[in-house]
């Protein structure tokens, strides 16, 4: 079971579960698996739009079905459900889509093959595997890293980045 990075910043002052509660961020999930050209046609959106033009182009391309084939996920629903979604322009399909994205968040952290960003005070969030990131995402990530181990702040104990090879 994965560690609480919580209780690292708030000891006993923080709601207790059995099992951890993993942070869903539908933008950054999906963001990091699409390449520099995904965004140039997905083009400059309203705020309100951007998760949707995000999700449709991470069907299209085949990102999520190369989460599914990772996740070991082979149910023909799910991935039909996804790509029907993507085609739907409705509130409900934005939903909907929102919550496809919840549950492919929860089963990367389920089956143990997520990367967790964030940082004790602020919190955690869930993202895909590394390995199917975008190059311009796994090389902020490692930018990021290093400036972090160079500026980490002393208050804080806890790394500010982890995957779940760090989490003991």
């Amino acid at each position: 079971m994965l560690a609480n990075p919580a209780s690292i910043a708030f000891g006993d002052k923080q709601v207790r579960h059995s099992f951890p509660i993993v942070e869903a961020f539908p933008n950054a999930f999906l963001g990091v698996l699409l390449e520099d050209a995904d965004y140039q046609v997905i083009g400059r959106v309203s705020r309100g739009e951007k998760f949707d033009r995000i999700y449709e182009r991470a069907v299209l391309t085949g990102r999520t079905h190369s989460l599914l084939e990772e996740l070991g996920w082979k149910v023909p629903e799910m991935a039909e459900a996804i790509h029907t979604e993507a085609l739907s322009l409705s509130r409900a399909s934005h939903e909907k889509r929102a919550a496809l994205v919840c549950l492919l968040t929860a089963a990367c952290a389920l089956v143990g093959n997520a990367e967790y960003v964030g940082d004790a005070l602020g919190g955690w969030i869930c993202l895909p595997p590394q390995k199917l990131w975008a190059p311009w995402a796994r090389l902020a990530m490692m930018q990021r890293q290093a400036t972090l181990q160079s500026v980490r702040p002393p208050f804080l104990s806890a790394p500010m980045l982890v995957s779940p090879h760090d989490i003991p």
